[in-house]
């Protein structure tokens, strides 16, 4: 019963981040740090489960799933941030230098 009732309410609250995402054509509301580690706790869970097919299984491959699409709408609003390369300086972040040519 604990497990039916934790998938349901897991999968509402990725459902709910995801349609958050798409609407504000924004980012996710989690940290990128916590969506890999997210994504790759629910590959292993998968994996680990593959020869059971019970409850948990079923409910790991759906946020499996919807973790896929969140780690999708993580890239696709992270792409616009990327760090530029610029011939006066080896890394530009943000209009700070990193670490300029003449310091290496």
């Amino acid at each position: 019963m604990f497990d039916t009732l934790q998938i349901i309410l897991w999968s509402i609250t990725y459902l709910l981040i995801i349609m958050d995402s798409i609407r504000e054509h924004k980012s996710p509301g989690i940290p990128t740090v916590a969506v890999v580690l997210n994504f790759s706790w629910e590959i292993a869970a998968v994996i680990h489960q593959i020869l059971d097919y019970g409850t948990l299984f079923w409910g790991n491959t759906a946020w499996l799933l919807l973790d896929a699409v969140i780690f999708v709408l993580l890239l696709r609003e992270d792409s616009s941030r990327r760090i530029t390369l610029k011939s006066d300086r080896l890394f530009n972040l943000d209009s700070r230098s990193f670490l300029s040519p003449t310091e290496a």
